[in-house]
């Protein structure tokens, strides 16, 4: 295995993609507000305890993926360690 397939499979690569796994996941939870549905569309009604928690776990992925932005800045991209530019 040369190096940069090796910095690709390094333990922080991967918990890094499983992470933003995980916010696509939550971003995908997504349920649109009443006036926001296609009339002819057919859709299940939601509780205000379904309407809140979807609305606290997108609330919650936009705080984590703001401090990914912190943490990994696109600086690193051109960092001469092939782990922070992968």
């Amino acid at each position: 295995m040369d190096d940069e397939d090796e910095e690709l499979d390094h333990v922080v690569i991967r918990l890094r993609n499983r992470l933003l796994t995980v916010l696509e996941l939550c971003f995908a939870q997504y349920i649109p507000a009443d006036d926001e549905r296609d009339e002819d569309a057919t859709t299940v009604q939601h509780s205000p305890a379904q309407l809140s928690f979807a609305d606290f776990v997108q609330l919650s992925a936009g705080n984590v993926i703001a401090d990914l932005r912190t943490l990994f800045p696109k600086e690193f991209t051109e960092a001469a360690s092939p782990l922070l530019r992968s």
